[in-house]
């Protein structure tokens, strides 16, 4: 673990004692990945492997408490997506008749999955056409126009 994991902690946290680290020392390390761009899932598992990492410390005892069981994980921020309008949505069946993914878009398109819901089926989806993409997340606010 100490291999892969160097190069994310030691910059942030590797100057502190692991005795003297506080929750807001991680919590704090956690904000800056978050600014840096990695998105909160990213950030969840950085913190995951921390607090792994000072489990093992804790039992060994090298440190009085896991700061990183302590330390509130990061929440992501909530993210405004567009959905296909009625228009969109037919423009979008009428262009994929025929392909060979046809029905599973249309069960996509139809219920609102999101792309990772499908995104394990067999078979590649990148022979669609570049003028055509799928709407990423439910469509619940699609609306007859």
């Amino acid at each position: 673990m100490r291999a892969t994991s160097t190069p994310i902690f030691v910059p942030d946290l590797g100057k502190k004692k692991l005795a003297r680290l506080t929750p807001e020392d991680v919590e704090r390390f956690l904000a800056k990945k978050l600014e840096a761009g990695l998105t909160a899932t990213t950030v969840v598992r950085i913190r995951a492997t921390l607090r792994r990492a000072l489990t093992i410390a804790l039992r060994q005892g090298l440190v009085a408490r896991n700061v990183a069981a302590l330390a509130d994980p990061p929440r992501a921020k909530s993210q405004q997506f567009e959905v296909l309008t009625a228009k969109q949505a037919q423009a979008f069946l009428e262009a994929i008749r025929g392909h060979r993914m046809e029905a599973l878009f249309v069960v996509a398109i139809g219920t609102g999955l999101r792309q990772g819901s499908f995104s394990g089926c067999s078979g590649p989806t990148s022979t669609l056409p570049a003028s055509v993409s799928l709407c990423a997340r439910p469509c619940s606010g699609l609306t007859a126009s």
